[in-house]
């Protein structure tokens, strides 16, 4: 069984090749009522930079869109980071993105209690709850979301947004960048032993 499904995930590999890019005019053309931005890292109150973190990169689109936008979404910048240790304000995720981005304050987020991305995925749709319910658990949001994320969790991320924001007629999940073939095996091995 463990074999078979090691092909099958090869194969996939494979056939499907990297993480696929957005077509920049369909989703700069796009109109958004939200935009996420999960979080990368911060240190020193500075986002993180390295060749596998793109989240200045996602933060700028983000702001590209919102520039276009006539009206104008709401962007939630979304992580507190990767490990449980209490961290200074500074070294929130959210609270680095929030100082670096551009952006009128009015519109901007902060979720700053996820450690991972499936809380990025779970604390972004509450704050999108509490903004627009009408406090019927049964609501379908109409609600047009962009989740920006990065490359090297393209699959994870797609995979936890989905099926957290299911009850959302519009969701649409990109990369910036390509993820590798390398990235992807590391990123769907683990989702295959735990479902």
């Amino acid at each position: 069984m463990l074999r078979e499904m090691f092909l099958i995930l090869v194969i996939s590999i494979l056939l499907l090749g990297t993480a696929p890019l957005f077509a920049e005019s369909d989703v700069l053309d796009g109109e958004y009522d939200f935009i996420i931005i999960p979080g990368q890292g911060a240190e020193m109150g500075e986002l993180l930079e390295t060749s596998e973190v793109d989240v200045k990169e996602r933060l700028n689109l983000a702001k590209k869109i919102f520039d276009k936008q006539e009206k104008k979404p709401m962007i939630i910048l979304s992580g507190y980071g990767g490990t449980l240790k209490v961290r200074e304000e500074r070294d929130v995720e959210a609270e680095a993105m929030f100082q670096y981005i551009n952006v009128s304050k009015e519109y901007l987020v902060k979720e700053d209690k996820s450690f991972q991305t499936m809380e990025n995925a779970l604390y972004s749709k509450k704050l999108i709850f509490n903004e627009n319910s009408n406090g019927d658990v049964n609501d379908v949001f109409e609600e047009k979301v962009l989740v920006i994320v990065t490359a090297k969790a393209f699959y994870r991320s797609n995979y936890m947004f989905e099926k957290i924001f299911n009850d959302f007629d519009d969701v649409t999940i990109i990369s910036v960048n390509k993820q590798s073939s390398v990235d992807k095996v590391r990123e769907i091995l683990p989702m295959i032993a735990t479902e």
